[in-house]
């Protein structure tokens, strides 16, 4: 998910500059009067187009089995054959920036860092413009507020929003009967309160069993902090993406109440640094009452690693200052029409049909995923006790990702300013002249790629 994909943001920083100015005007793929590439608006039975998309849940099996059974429905229904690829994530930013540069690209793509993608295609690789499609889908109302920007560019839509990934706070049920506690935590001054009854420690006062855990994994603080800043009332730039604001005080108030998890009310354990520490085998592990942050599939990695834990765990809104208003931060991901596509009609079929409410229905169902389509979220399916927690995070949620292309170079990992802020400062470093210098990389970075990518 959104773990995964960051992994690979700094490629795209080498890429992005090198690769711009190779889309030269005279390889524009063909379009019709519609300015539709390919233009085929007759019968498309007997057509056939391809879609990639990353892997996506715990078991590769169930996301092979829905697409399978889709294209075939769809195949029926139309004529259309897809011939699908499921694409691992350690390939994904290579092959989508060379689809977005003139190289072999899909007819339709699952593709993230939008404006990354449509910025290096120039207008004639990449994805396409289908705002006509986005709102015969139902346009801005049908999807949550915080996944819009991330598929809009100066007013254009260049994918339809699908998988959401929204953090919600995830509980062992049996720790907190234990302790005591009947309510789970909705503001930050309950989470420690919370957390020192349920923090556990050796008789030298080592935490055996941590309150709260960051939902860290290879010592990667940036997404528990995006998180976080949202519950203090900032984030990381401003609503129009013009400036960087998480240096206010609202931002240094969040590094500190990360610090103060470990070291002032220690109901984190300090092994949170290490870089083989991980939130979710922490918690499997009965190390964790609280993680501060999960996916809804983090339950399927609970029923597969520690089935006993099934019962108890439980999801949560994430809490934040006032117990009110935006406790956390959603990414998203858009399906794409290539413009360098052949076969635009028929990709326009399957686009609709996979992005439709049914279609989503179906696959993320399937494959434990959250949406961005808030009528999906409205299924039975999220109504659980495990899931029904997360249609009202994302309903408290703003953008994970700031909708800028350069936000692939600035929180790159583990050399882009934002994790390196993050690293020094856990590790002990000044909080403010971190901060200051982060803020002046990343505004470098923005000021220099306006101009070289403008």
């Amino acid at each position: 998910m959104k773990h995964s994909k960051k992994i690979m943001s700094a490629v795209l920083a080498a890429l992005m500059l090198s690769t711009f100015a190779a889309c030269g005007s005279s390889d524009k793929p063909a379009t019709d009067n519609s300015g539709a590439a390919g233009g085929d608006t007759g019968d498309l039975s007997g057509k056939t187009i391809t879609f990639t998309m990353q892997k996506y849940g715990s078991d590769a099996s169930a996301q092979e089995k829905v697409l399978k059974e889709m294209t075939e429905a769809f195949k029926e229904e139309t004529g259309i054959t897809v011939n699908y690829s499921i694409i691992d994530w350690g390939q994904a930013l290579t092959k989508l920036t060379l689809a977005c540069t003139g190289g072999e690209a899909p007819d339709v793509a699952d593709i993230f860092f939008t404006p990354s993608m449509v910025k290096i295609g120039n207008g004639q690789y990449g994805p396409a413009d289908i705002t006509d499609i986005y709102e015969e889908l139902g346009g801005d109302d049908a999807y949550f507020e915080a996944v819009i920007d991330e598929v809009k560019i100066d007013g254009k839509v260049y994918g339809i929003p699908w998988r959401m990934d929204t953090r919600a706070m995830v509980y062992n049920k049996a720790h907190f009967e234990e302790a005591g506690i009947t309510e789970v935590p909705t503001t930050y001054d309950e989470l420690i309160e919370a957390a020192k009854k349920l923090t556990k420690t050796d008789d030298s006062g080592n935490i055996t069993r941590s309150g709260v855990v960051l939902p860290v994994g290879q010592a990667r603080f940036d997404q528990g902090w995006f998180n976080l800043l949202a519950g203090h009332g900032t984030s990381v730039m401003n609503e129009d993406y013009t400036e960087f604001t998480f240096g206010g005080q609202e931002g240094i108030d969040t590094i500190q109440f990360m610090l103060d998890l470990i070291n002032e009310y220690k109901v984190c354990t300090p092994n949170v640094i290490d870089p083989s520490f991980d939130a979710g085998t922490e918690y499997q592990a009965e190390k964790a009452s609280i993680v501060l942050g999960q996916n809804a599939d983090f339950m399927t990695a609970v029923q597969s690693n520690a089935p006993q834990l099934e019962e108890v765990t439980g999801s949560a809104v994430m809490p934040n200052l006032t117990g009110e208003g935006v406790s956390s931060v959603a990414y998203t991901a858009p399906i794409s029409i290539m413009n360098s596509t052949k076969e635009r009609a028929a990709a326009e079929e399957w686009l609709k049909y996979f992005c439709s409410a049914e279609g989503q229905i179906k696959f993320c169902s399937a494959v434990n995923l959250i949406n961005a389509r808030k009528e999906v979220m409205e299924d039975e399916f999220y109504s659980s006790d495990w899931m029904k927690a997360f249609p009202e995070q994302a309903n408290r949620a703003i953008y994970g990702d700031p909708a800028i292309p350069t936000w692939s170079q600035i929180d790159a990992f583990p050399n882009g300013p934002l994790n390196t802020m993050l690293t020094n400062i856990v590790g002990g470093a000044d909080i403010k002249t971190e901060v200051d210098n982060c803020l002046k990389q990343c505004q470098e970075i923005y000021d220099k790629n306006e101009v070289d990518l403008g």
